[in-house]
């Protein structure tokens, strides 16, 4: 908070094209500095993107958004504003699309799941008047306590799982104290669901090696920052 507001007073005094738009802020308002610094409006085509439900038609609108932006734009703020435009679109898109998924899937493996997402909280470390915690929600658990993790892909499916989707649901299983779990791949064409479904199993130390030793040596990192001023 004390160096957002020291960016915000900097750019008080500074021209339009020194301005710095800060990442901590939401898509909507990252967006609106970028077009008060550019002088572009895309805030109406990135709604009607947002709006739509067809992932072909957003895939359109959101490559017609970044080619018609001013050229003048440096390279690095251009991928930025070209990430901010997909996240907001394709964010929406998936949570619209997570309950006919997993309906898909109940039928599919002939199950039962919860209706609700479920949130899990783990105490990482305490280190004195600071705990850091990992918290996560789950899309789904079955009858038998097996994880869904559901993604609704925006261009095909991948039939594998990825390696940055590994470690989210490595640790949702471990959260859970579940030995098994499903990644759930939704792309819809023609307003049909086309769903691939992979089963994973929970490698025995997952949690412990790859993505706890992690998480201590981020808390290292960030304890360090946010006491240095001069990092």
């Amino acid at each position: 908070d004390k160096y957002s507001k020291q960016l915000d007073d900097l750019n008080k005094s500074s021209n339009k094209k020194q301005k710095i738009v800060r990442t901590n802020q939401s898509n909507y308002k990252q967006i609106q500095d970028f077009q008060n610094k550019y002088k572009f409006k895309i805030q109406e085509k990135v709604i009607q993107s947002q709006n739509s439900n067809d992932n072909s038609k957003i895939n359109t609108l959101n490559k017609e958004i970044i080619n018609n932006l001013p050229k003048n734009i440096p390279k690095i703020e251009m991928e930025q504003i070209k990430k901010l435009v997909n996240n907001s679109t394709n964010t929406i898109y998936g949570c619209r699309n997570e309950s006919s998924a997993l309906e898909e899937f109940k039928k599919i493996k002939k199950c039962l799941t919860n209706d609700k997402q479920k949130k899990f909280e783990y105490k990482i470390l305490e280190d004195n008047q600071t705990t850091f915690n990992l918290i996560g929600k789950i899309d789904a658990l079955t009858e038998k306590n097996e994880v869904v993790e559901i993604k609704n892909r925006m261009k095909c499916l991948f039939k594998e799982l990825r390696g940055y989707e590994k470690p989210q649901i490595m640790t949702y299983m471990y959260m859970n104290n579940s030995t098994k779990g499903y990644l759930v791949e939704n792309y819809k064409k023609n307003k049909i669901n086309n769903i691939n479904i992979i089963d994973i199993c929970y490698e025995d130390n997952y949690f412990e090696e790859k993505i706890l030793t992690v998480l201590i040596k981020y808390y290292s990192f960030f304890k360090l920052f946010i006491t240095n001023r001069y990092f």
